[in-house]
């Protein structure tokens, strides 16, 4: 199977295991496969954007700067301000890291280091398919953290609204139709699941 293919069918779902239980959530199994779908959208949303901005300003490489811009006019209401803080939040543990003498060795997870639970070395791959779409020549070791931490913050909104739903419904797991109702109660997360569902029908 080639890489493009893997990327592209990439299964997030034990990350997002990580990520349930640091949150203290349950979630059925058609959630999980939503959320895991939910990924790939964000992914699909952001990375062409983010690329194409960087070439538009005939740059060579793809920057967090480049995502930021990117996230500030795709991104609806307040789900981009506080989108690009926790990006710019991971980015910073990593450049303190780096300043500490941090490493990556031993198997130590570069998720670990900058706070996350998803690797960003996978979103990093995604970048790099995109970019070599267009006449950008590489990617910036921190967009990809960027990314991810952007990735995080948006599935935890939604677990978080959808828990309240969940809790007020008496049930212990979280399901589809809790979801739904979380997100059309957010006016930021259900025009941000329109811009994809529009995306998808392109």
């Amino acid at each position: 199977m080639s890489t493009q293919k893997t990327l592209k069918t990439f299964n997030f779902k034990r990350y997002i295991r990580r990520l349930l239980k640091d949150i203290d959530v349950a979630v059925s199994t058609t959630v999980m496969n939503e959320l895991n779908t939910f990924i790939h959208q964000v992914c699909d949303y952001l990375i062409p954007k983010t690329v194409e901005i960087t070439d538009s300003k005939t740059k060579k490489t793809v920057s967090s700067s480049d995502l930021e811009d990117a996230i500030t006019l795709y991104l609806p209401g307040k789900l981009e301000k506080h989108a690009n803080k926790e990006g710019v939040k991971a980015v910073s543990r990593y450049r303190n890291s780096r300043r500490e003498g941090g490493e990556i060795g031993e198997r130590r997870r570069l998720a670990d280091i900058v706070g996350l639970h998803i690797q960003p070395p996978i979103i990093w791959g995604m970048i790099k398919m995109e970019a070599n779409k267009k006449a950008v020549q590489a990617v910036s070791g921190y967009v990809n953290i960027y990314l991810t931490a952007v990735i995080e913050y948006l599935l935890i909104e939604i677990l978080k609204l959808s828990r309240n739903v969940c809790k007020e419904s008496g049930k212990s797991r979280i399901s589809s139709k809790h979801i739904e109702s979380a997100v059309s109660n957010d006016q930021e997360l259900k025009l941000l699941f329109k811009l994809l569902t529009d995306m998808r029908a392109k």
